[in-house]
């Protein structure tokens, strides 16, 4: 593989390296999550969203990708992408999805303000 990541590089460092190297990781799943955190840590939803799509491409049964494309999506105030990510979190990871329901229940409030 030769490289390492550190929590030093920036952000297009790690995007260049994705790039770049692409063919040298075994999963590049979790470098697509670790991408993902940082734009999610700097509030650039929509590049989260791309790299956490991608990542739930390349592993459809992982809830968390599918709770974690929720949160960015209500971000986005993308309700109905939310509620369908949320709802799959739901499916796969059971209880253990429980940020799903927390997702769930903020698209409920927004969805009937009276609610609140």
């Amino acid at each position: 593989m030769g490289h390492v990541l550190r929590a030093s590089e920036g952000f297009s460092e790690r995007q260049d390296l994705l790039g770049k190297d692409r063919a040298d990781f075994a999963d590049a799943r979790f470098l697509l999550v670790g991408l993902a955190q940082l734009a999610l840590e700097t509030s650039d939803y929509p590049t989260a969203t791309g790299y956490l799509l991608r990542a739930s491409e390349a592993a459809p049964s992982s809830w968390r990708y599918h709770e974690q494309l929720a949160e960015a999506y209500l971000n986005q105030q993308q309700y109905e992408q939310a509620q369908k990510h949320a709802q799959r979190a739901l499916e796969l990871g059971k209880e253990r999805a429980a940020g799903a329901h927390f997702a769930l229940a903020r698209i409920f409030v927004h969805d009937d303000p009276e609610r609140q």
